[in-house]
C-alpha cells in the first residue's frame, strides 16, 4: 500500500535500516529543497511489514511548458521488486505530473525510458575502515608527496565556525566555479545549504599565513562523508593546500567512525578527465558506476513534447 510519510522519525529510521542510502534521500535534504522553494513528497510502499520501498521526490517544474514532474535523486531505496507497484500507485494518485524520474544507486528493474542522470553517474569511494598507512599506500605517489609538501609549509586545516570563515569559504567555492566555467549554483544556494542546522554539513578550510587557499563542503550521512563542493585559490598553488584539506577530512571522518569517503563524481559528459577528476582519482579507492536514470511517463503525449523540446534546446 502506498503511503505518504509525514513522520521525520519514522522516515529516517526506516532509511537508516537500509544501510547505504544517499543523503539525497534523507529527510533533512528534503527540508533543504523546501527552503529553495520546491515541494517535497516522501512515499513508502509496503507489503507484509518488513518488505518495503521508500522514495523522496522533489517536484520539478518544466520551463516554458507549464508542466511538472517528480524527481527522485539517488533513489528509491529498499526492495527493488516493489518499484513497479510504487510507481503505479503514484501515477494513479498524482496524474497531473507528466512523468516520474528516478536515479537508483542499485540495480532496479527497467520500467521506463533511460535518460541522462542529474546526479553523478560514476563516483569514487575510499574505504575508511582500513589503517591510515593503507590509505596512504593506495594513493598515487604524487598525492602522498603533495600531502608532505603542504605539511612542510605549515598549511593549516580546520572546520569553519565563525560567520566570517564560512562566508570566505563559500566565496572561494563560488569564485572557483565561475573561474573554471561550471557555475552550477548561486551563492545563495550554498548559504542555505550550510545554514540548515539539520543537515550534518561541515566546511573545511586550508589556510597559510592566515590566507584562505582551499575550502570544501562535506556532508556526513549513514557512515559516509561526501565531498560535495570545493574551491581553491589561484594563488600559492605550490603549497598543495587541497591535499592537506582532504587528508585531514579523511582522517577526521575515520576518527568519527565513518567508513566511506565519497568523492562525488568522476565522470564528465566529454569523457575527458579534467584536473578535478584526476585529483580525485589520485587518492585511490573503488570506482562505483550507477545504473541509468529512468523516466516513467505519466502523460505520454506531454512527455513526448518535453523530450522534443529538450533535444532542441541542446542543439541551440
Amino acid at each position: 500500500m502506498l503511503s505518504e510519510v509525514t513522520s521525520k522519525e519514522i522516515y529516517n529510521k526506516s532509511i537508516a535500516q537500509l544501510g547505504n542510502a544517499s543523503f539525497l534521500q534523507s529527510w533533512e535534504w528534503g527540508e533543504f529543497q523546501e527552503s529553495l522553494g520546491h515541494k517535497v513528497f516522501r512515499f513508502s510502499y509496503e507489503e507484509s511489514g518488513s518488505n518495503y520501498i521508500y522514495a523522496q521526490f522533489i517536484e520539478q517544474s518544466i520551463p516554458n511548458l507549464g508542466g511538472k514532474y517528480f524527481y527522485c535523486p539517488y533513489g528509491p531505496v529498499g526492495n527493488f521488486e516493489l518499484l513497479p507497484k510504487l510507481v503505479s500507485e503514484i501515477q494513479k494518485q498524482y496524474s497531473d505530473y507528466w512523468f516520474i524520474r528516478i536515479e537508483p544507486t542499485n540495480q532496479f528493474p527497467t520500467i521506463g525510458q533511460k535518460t541522462i542522470r542529474i546526479q553523478p553517474a560514476k563516483t569514487l569511494v575510499t574505504n575508511l575502515s582500513v589503517a591510515e598507512e593503507d590509505l596512504l599506500k593506495q594513493m598515487h605517489n604524487k598525492t602522498r608527496y603533495n600531502i608532505k609538501v603542504a605539511q612542510k609549509h605549515n598549511v593549516e586545516v580546520s572546520v569553519a565556525v565563525s560567520q566570517l570563515q564560512i562566508t570566505e569559504a563559500l566565496n572561494l567555492i563560488t569564485s572557483t566555479s565561475l573561474r573554471q566555467g561550471f557555475a552550477d549554483h548561486p551563492k545563495s544556494y550554498y548559504d542555505k545549504l550550510v545554514s540548515n542546522q539539520n543537515l550534518n554539513s561541515k566546511i573545511y578550510t586550508a589556510t597559510w599565513q592566515d590566507k584562505l587557499l582551499s575550502s570544501a563542503i562535506m556532508i556526513d550521512y549513514i557512515g559516509t562523508r561526501t565531498y560535495l563542493f570545493g574551491g581553491s585559490s589561484s594563488e600559492n598553488k605550490n603549497l598543495m593546500a587541497p591535499y592537506a584539506l582532504h587528508w585531514q577530512a579523511i582522517k577526521d571522518a575515520k576518527s568519527a567512525g565513518l567508513t566511506r569517503y565519497d568523492w562525488w563524481g568522476i565522470e564528465t559528459s566529454t569523457g575527458k578527465q579534467p584536473g578535478f577528476v584526476r585529483f580525485k582519482l589520485s587518492w585511490g579507492g573503488t570506482e562505483v558506476q550507477y545504473p541509468p536514470a529512468q523516466d516513467i511517463p505519466n502523460r505520454p503525449v506531454h512527455y513526448f513534447v518535453y523530450k522534443i523540446l529538450r533535444k532542441l534546446n541542446r542543439l541551440f
